[in-house]
């Protein structure tokens, strides 16, 4: 009995053992993945294109709102903005605790105040923030 545990000990944990290869064992900084040349290329064409579609540039805040009110207020203030300009871009952004509207989309903080400059009167809480944003497509 004790001899056919021994035997059964001996053949399969030295199997189990090189069960792994080394290039798929985790490492202390990570894992060491290897994939063909194909796979290799579409993660690295995926990554270029969410890569180029942000680029670094200014938008007018007109709301910044917490609360269990603020997506009504949100949603009431991107109708009214968007019935008078119908063509400028609005993007709602969630930033916990706070839903945040924002309008407009400049490479230069200078045209960002000048448009500020123009909304002020009817958006009193306006004002410039940088951020990323989206690249839109051109129709």
């Amino acid at each position: 009995m004790y001899l056919r545990l021994f035997l059964f000990l001996i053949v399969l944990l030295p199997l189990n053992l090189l069960a792994q290869s080394d290039s798929s064992m985790a490492t202390q900084k990570g894992m060491d993945v290897q994939y063909s040349g194909n796979l290799e290329s579409r993660i690295w064409a995926f990554k270029e294109i969410q890569r180029n579609q942000f680029y670094k540039g200014y938008s007018v805040q007109i709301l910044s709102a917490s609360g269990p009110t603020a997506l009504q207020e949100l949603a009431a203030l991107k109708q009214t903005f968007l019935q008078k300009y119908p063509t400028v871009p609005v993007n709602e952004i969630w930033e916990a605790p706070n839903w945040k509207l924002r309008v407009g989309e400049f490479r230069s903080r200078f045209n960002a105040a000048i448009y500020r400059q123009y909304l002020i009167g009817e958006f009193p809480r306006a004002y410039v923030v940088e951020g990323e944003l989206r690249k839109r497509s051109k129709r």
